[in-house]
């Protein structure tokens, strides 16, 4: 985008449109000036943020302060805090967070790949008791190999 704008201020310039050349070139500034914030930007928006992980990023860029209300901030309000500051705590928390959400979807997948599974029981002959049928076990194993694989 920013090489967009500047391509069409040469261009501008080059036509000697003075106007338009002003407007691409204001436009690729504040293009350059917004592009440090894309990935604290990027960091506050993770859907894997929990309540604990906003907490953190609460007290990081605030300190104590109460800030329920910073997810409906707008960009100027962090600048205010020089939340660039911040950015690689705000990476690592994110990056933690976007582990934990991954994990948390793996585990519920696992969940739901059992609850699916029939246990077929056959008599012991001359006995009062069960075991699994041969298929089951194997599919029992199967998933069994899988599931020790993805943890």
């Amino acid at each position: 985008m920013m090489g967009l704008a500047n391509r069409l201020a040469n261009r501008f310039e080059s036509m000697k449109c003075s106007k338009p050349q002003n407007v691409a070139a204001i436009m690729a500034k504040k293009l350059n000036d917004f592009r440090p914030f894309l990935p604290i930007i990027r960091a506050l928006c993770n859907p894997g943020l929990q309540d604990r992980h906003i907490s953190k990023i609460i007290e990081l860029i605030r300190g104590s302060e109460d800030a329920r209300d910073i997810g409906n901030q707008k960009l100027d309000y962090f600048k205010s805090l020089n939340i660039e500051n911040f950015k690689h705590e705000l990476e690592e928390i994110s990056e933690t967070a976007s582990k934990e959400y991954s994990n948390m979807n793996t585990m519920g997948k696992m969940q739901d790949d059992w609850k699916i599974l029939e246990f077929r029981c056959k008599p012991v002959p001359d006995k009062d008791s069960y075991i699994l049928d041969g298929e089951a076990v194997e599919e029992i194993q199967t998933i069994l190999d899988d599931h020790i694989i993805k943890t």
